[in-house]
């Protein structure tokens, strides 16, 4: 029975060194993961991870291509498609992504919603900046949590680019509402904190605990059970 147990105690070791391994860090899915828009994305909050979308091809629909990084955008996140395009009321910024749904194009809503391969996930803090905007109230960002409930909002208090953020327990999904600027707008920079699954997914180390306790628990049983064939036989 000694050599039993240690013999599971070692295997749970072995186990949960194993769990504890770091995962593979996955790359931009960008074509140049590397490059910036002459806006600068590095002027603005960083939250972990930041997306520009230089590189594209213009015209490339966006949508699953940053799923490895946690988030997709236009029809994949329930919204209208979304492209890489220049926009030339940001002078040299490059690439950002707009909208081709209800305007054309930068009119029609942008959306963006995270996941964990095919399983809904969600952030604390989200932003990007949003422009060009014409007047004041001319976008606004509404954010909503894992069963659709709307736990944030944000509209621009300035004309041109504006960067937008919103903080909240649990943020799937963003939209980005572009609503009475005549011109339409678009985002850039998008950046956002770890993503985490919206429903709990025990880690290596409980899998672990718990196959050791069923385990555990069939030698107990095993134990009992012969010693109560061994006080039959006796009787």
């Amino acid at each position: 029975m000694k050599k039993v147990l240690a013999l599971l105690s070692m295997a749970m070791i072995i186990i949960s060194f194993a769990m504890n391994t770091p995962a593979i860090a996955v790359e931009s899915s960008s074509p140049n993961p590397g490059a910036k828009s002459m806006q600068q994305c590095d002027q603005f909050p960083n939250y972990g991870t930041q997306i520009n979308f230089e590189g594209w091809t213009a015209g490339t629909v966006i949508d699953v291509q940053y799923l490895g990084q946690g988030v997709q955008f236009g029809t994949a996140a329930g919204c209208d498609p979304t492209k890489a395009i220049y926009d030339g009321a940001r002078p040299g910024d490059g690439l950002i992504l707009a909208c081709f749904g209800n305007g054309y194009p930068y009119s029609g809503d942008i959306c963006a919603s995270f996941w964990i391969g095919a399983s809904k996930a969600y952030v604390t803090k989200v932003g990007a900046t949003v422009g060009w905007c014409d007047q004041v109230g001319a976008v606004t960002m509404k954010a909503y949590n894992c069963d659709g409930v709307e736990v944030g909002s944000y509209t621009n208090t300035t004309t041109g680019v504006e960067f937008f953020s919103i903080s909240a327990p649990k943020i799937h999904k963003v939209k980005f509402f572009m609503g009475v600027d005549p011109a339409g707008s678009d985002i850039d920079c998008f950046t956002y904190d770890e993503v985490r699954p919206c429903t709990p997914i025990p880690t290596l180390t409980e899998w672990g605990l718990i196959i050791f306790g069923v385990l555990l628990l069939g030698f107990i049983s095993w134990v009992f059970l012969k010693r109560r064939k061994v006080i039959g036989v006796r009787i």
